[in-house]
């Protein structure tokens, strides 16, 4: 099945409701939000991790959850504890 943006901005082939482990990396950067480019640079800068099964390359669930968890805790005001 082929992962391509559609016009309402989804992604044909991603599920909204997942409960996928693990993602390919443009489905990764589509659950987030982002570009497959912008991706590439967080996990070059060691920001999320990837995992390598055989030729795959994954990104975690718990991995994107726990990144936007940290830019959240980094924008959130000094003195101020994110939610």
């Amino acid at each position: 099945m082929s992962n391509h943006l559609r016009a309402d901005g989804r992604v044909r082939g991603l599920a909204t409701n997942s409960s996928a482990l693990a993602y390919s990396i443009p489905d990764a950067a589509a659950r987030i939000g982002i570009s497959r480019s912008t991706l590439y640079t967080l996990i070059a800068a060691g920001q999320i991790p990837i995992a390598k099964i055989g030729s795959r390359t994954l990104v975690l669930e718990q991995d994107l959850h726990d990144f936007l968890l940290r830019c959240r805790a980094e924008m959130a005001p000094a003195g101020e504890a994110a939610a």
